[in-house]
């Protein structure tokens, strides 16, 4: 099939690229080097990356014109994607890094560098493995005949009805706001776990708050064909939805709740995750009607290029927000310096007045031990502030 030539060519150069990316001589290089060197390779990845999953995610609208296998195979593909993102948050860290002793005897963990590569290695072997049960156990029973190629629409026109296609746009803008709040959950969930609830074991339980979908995907193909795939994933999002609000309003102070709720919370994020590529089926179909001519590739293709910009936004804002502090320190005149820690820790713990959290310590007891230290350390210099 026209498919599977291109997942079966073009693994090779993502298998490559997953190997380069990990070379352990790399970072003997200079700088400049390394970060060209990164730049590229990273570009080549996602090029690579892109070149193969367009096709394959392609097989799930050509290897059956049932809409419930199509469901099926869409459940399938993100059980495996969220069961492989579990294995790998899991057993990956055993691996990769190391424990060692720092200055005070304390032990602390460090990325393992030579372990990379033959962790790539075997990573680029999986991928091979799994690509090639992919070619043998699927078949291309829809196909393009000669006279439909010959009568073939324009890429520009395709374009043109792909993202004039309410459905299309819908499930764009759907894709690109679920990106936004995953990275929002990222960036945020590693101060709120070590610096509000001060507890990163409970931000360890987290990882497996996509087991519930694990559990719920057999049955979410017979659910959907019962119900509907658009009212199954409108009322599970609305749920999330709600989850969301209600947790902002609690103030919520105990981590595990915290952990519960976000686990509650994200099962219609995870529900809507497994039946978006099913969703992309039935826009193919769709487009099909309207303008004779079947481009899964193309559909696709669209859909991912609005999942890769996704990130960009979040990382730009959080980029301009960096130079706009730079340049405001620039301007006065000095660069920026970390913070006195008297003046930090009356930011954290304004005064006695001030609502405090019953976890935190008195700042009232804190201050003046803080003063203390200061004081003693400016008289001598070669003192270290006293612990504890």
């Amino acid at each position: 099939g026209r498919y599977h030539w291109f997942v079966r060519t073009l693994r090779y150069p993502l298998m490559a690229v997953i190997i380069l990316t990990f070379l352990p001589f790399v970072s003997s290089w200079p700088m400049a080097a390394r970060v060209i060197y990164m730049a590229v390779i990273y570009i080549l990845g996602v090029a690579c990356y892109s070149a193969t999953s367009a096709p394959y995610g392609s097989l799930a609208s050509v290897s059956t014109p049932v809409p419930r296998g199509c469901d099926e195979m869409a459940a399938g593909r993100g059980f495996g994607s969220t069961a492989g993102g579990i294995i790998v948050t899991f057993i990956l860290p055993l691996v990769m890094y190391t424990t060692v002793k720092d200055s005070t005897g304390a032990d602390k963990k460090i990325l393992n560098g030579p372990v990379l590569i033959w962790v790539a290695i075997i990573f680029a072997i999986l991928l091979w493995v799994c690509y090639q049960i992919t070619l043998k156990g699927t078949v291309e029973r829809i196909r393009v005949d000669k006279k439909e190629k010959a009568d073939r629409v324009p890429l520009l026109k395709s374009l043109k009805y792909m993202f004039s296609n309410r459905a299309m746009v819908a499930l764009m803008l759907a894709a690109l706001l679920l990106i936004f709040a995953q990275m929002f959950a990222g960036a945020v969930n590693s101060y709120l776990y070590k610096d509000y609830f001060e507890n990163t074991g409970a931000l360890a339980i987290l990882a497996v708050q996509n087991v519930p979908v694990l559990i719920v995907a057999p049955f979410v193909p017979a659910i959907c064909d019962k119900y509907g795939k658009k009212l199954v994933c409108g009322v599970l999002l609305i749920f999330t939805c709600v989850v969301y609000v209600v947790m902002f309003f609690m103030h919520i102070t105990n981590p595990y709740v915290f952990v519960v709720m976000s686990i509650i919370a994200i099962f219609g994020n995870g529900v809507f995750g497994l039946m978006v590529w099913s969703f992309i089926t039935d826009i193919i179909d769709d487009i099909q009607v309207k303008t004779h001519t079947r481009e899964d590739g193309t559909v696709y293709t669209g859909y991912m290029f609005a999942r890769k910009i996704g990130p960009l936004r979040p990382a730009a804002r959080r980029g301009a927000r960096r130079d706009r502090l730079r340049d405001r320190h620039l301007r006065r005149g000095r660069a920026p310096v970390r913070r006195d820690p008297e003046q930090h820790l009356r930011r954290r713990h304004p005064g006695p007045g001030h609502r405090q959290r019953p976890d935190r310590p008195d700042p009232a007891v804190l201050l003046p031990a803080v003063r203390r230290d200061l004081q003693e350390e400016r008289r001598d210099p070669r003192r270290t502030p006293r612990q504890g």
